[in-house]
Parts: C-alpha cells; sequence; structure tokens
C-alpha cells in the first residue's frame, strides 16, 4: 500500500516537472517572438503587458485547455504538440485584454 502512494507521488511530481518544462519552453519561446515583433513593429508597451506577460497568460489558457498530463507528455514523452486544442484568436485577446489598459488609461498614466 505504502509502495503504491510512492509511486502516485512520484508519478506526479514527474508529469508536473515534464508539464512545467513544456510550459517553459513555450513561453521562452512565445516571449522572444513577440519581442521580435513589437521591434520590428515600433510598438511600445506598458511593463505590465510585456511579451512575457503576454505569453504566460497564453500558456495557462493552453493548460487549461489540455490539462496537465497532455502537456506533460508533449515535454516528456514526445507527444506531438499538433494534437493539443490549440488556443484560441478569442483565449489571446482575453489575454491582450486583461494586461493592455486602453491609451486614454496609458496616457492618463504616464502624466
Amino acid at each position: 500500500m505504502l509502495a503504491t502512494l510512492a509511486m502516485l507521488v512520484m508519478g506526479y511530481f514527474v508529469t508536473l516537472h515534464f508539464a512545467s518544462r513544456a510550459v517553459q519552453s513555450l513561453i521562452n519561446t512565445c516571449t522572444a517572438q513577440l519581442e521580435i515583433e513589437f521591434e520590428i513593429a515600433e510598438i511600445d508597451y506598458p511593463q505590465r503587458a510585456s511579451p512575457r506577460a503576454l505569453c504566460q497568460c497564453v500558456a495557462q489558457a493552453l493548460l487549461e485547455k489540455n490539462g496537465l498530463v497532455s502537456l506533460a507528455l508533449v515535454g516528456g514523452l514526445g507527444l506531438d504538440p499538433i494534437n493539443l486544442e490549440p488556443v484560441t484568436e478569442e483565449d489571446s485577446q482575453q489575454c491582450i485584454d486583461a494586461l493592455w489598459l486602453p491609451d486614454i488609461e496609458l496616457g492618463g498614466l504616464a502624466r
């Protein structure tokens, strides 16, 4: 009984480790890509809506849609990411809306 419990706990931590690595890799890749796109487009963004914060929000949406185990399989056992349910434009827009203040508010904050 104790051995079974130990195996379950160990399995949980292994799953958490691989899922964490997959999400961190996704966030790092997304952040690098967004920083380049913002630089090319010469977009100034508030600290609150940094590329990393936006990518973390999108990664959270991906985790909620697919679950911890699916992301762990992508990170650890080579599950093809194409099999995951994708983040939609609506999900991305919700992240932008949650982090990006309207221009009117930004002007007021800058003064």
